[in-house]
C-alpha cells in the first residue's frame, strides 16, 4: 500500500533513531511532533454501517499531502463522520447507541445508513435484539420524541 505523504512525515517525526544530514554532520533526531489523538486508536467503528476499521482507512486526504482533522471517511459505506462521533460510538453501550441513533434519525440517519449492512452487522456483533428493544422503546415514547424535538 502507497504511503501517503503526511504518514512519511508523521513517522519521520515519530522515529528517535531518525537522522539527519547538517553540514556539521549527522545529528539525532529531536523534532517534536503533536500527537494527533485519532490515530491513537486501534480501531474504530462506523456508526452508519458498523464495520470495524483502522483509523488510517478513516483519514480523508487534502491537497498538498494534508489530512482532514474535523472528518473522516468510512472505507466501506463512504459516508462522512466526525472524528469525536467515531471515538464516542467506540465507547457507548449499546443502549447508547440506540438513543444515539434514535436522535440521528431526524437528521437523516436511515437515510445514510445502509440498513440491510447495518442489521447484518448488529446481527453478527450479538447485540441485535439489545438494539432494536431500545429503539422500538425510544420510538413508542412520546416524551422522549417531545424532548428531542424541543417542545418540553
Amino acid at each position: 500500500m502507497k504511503q501517503t505523504k503526511w504518514l512519511r512525515e508523521h513517522n519521520a517525526k515519530m522515529d528517535k533513531l531518525q537522522t539527519k544530514l547538517i553540514k556539521k554532520g549527522i545529528e539525532p533526531n529531536t523534532l517534536k511532533t503533536a500527537s494527533i489523538p485519532f490515530l491513537d486508536q486501534k480501531f474504530y467503528i462506523c456508526p452508519f454501517c458498523l464495520n470495524r476499521s483502522e483509523p488510517k482507512n478513516f483519514i480523508i486526504q487534502l491537497p498538498k499531502g494534508k489530512i482532514h482533522h474535523g472528518l473522516g471517511k468510512c472505507p466501506h459505506c463512504h459516508n462522512q463522520v466526525q472524528w469525536q462521533t467515531l471515538m464516542k460510538v467506540k465507547e457507548m453501550t449499546i443502549e447508547e447507541f440506540a438513543y444515539w441513533c434514535f436522535d440521528y434519525a431526524l437528521d437523516g440517519f436511515w437515510e445514510k445508513a445502509d440498513y440491510k449492512s447495518f442489521n447484518k452487522n448488529l446481527t453478527a456483533m450479538g447485540l441485535s435484539k439489545r438494539f432494536w428493544d431500545r429503539y422500538k422503546e425510544l420510538k413508542g415514547n412520546n416524551e422522549v420524541i417531545k424532548k428531542i424535538l424541543g417542545q418540553i
